[in-house]
């Protein structure tokens, strides 16, 4: 059975097979601690405001696809918060990134 026979009936799968490589991918990168500076000194404060301060993530909603509350979110080097866990359990508990958006507002999604 050849690669494309495979296919038949699922014009869907290479898309998808497209899609889960690069999402897989964007966010597979090591990273112990995600160190963005002090964001609270950009132009918007804590609210992302501008696409140059938020790169791929700027217009996305999706928060949590990139930023791994289990390891490294809100815990950088200088965050000011004494109990990231704490915060990050509040995310978990309401609704995730959709909380997200609370403190660091719309993010162009709006």
């Amino acid at each position: 059975m050849s690669l494309v026979s495979n296919w038949v009936g699922r014009p869907w799968l290479p898309y998808f097979l497209m899609v889960t490589t690069l999402a897989v991918l964007s966010c597979s990168q090591d990273r112990q601690y995600e160190n963005y500076g002090d964001i609270r000194t950009s132009p918007g404060g804590i609210s992302l405001i501008d696409p140059e301060e938020h790169g791929g993530g700027y217009g996305r909603t999706s928060c949590l696809v990139c930023h791994n509350l289990e390891l490294n979110l809100h815990r950088s080097e200088g965050s000011s918060f004494s109990n990231a866990e704490q915060l990050n359990d509040t995310i978990r508990e309401n609704g995730g990134s959709t909380f997200c958006l609370k403190c660091h507002g719309a993010n162009g999604t709006d």
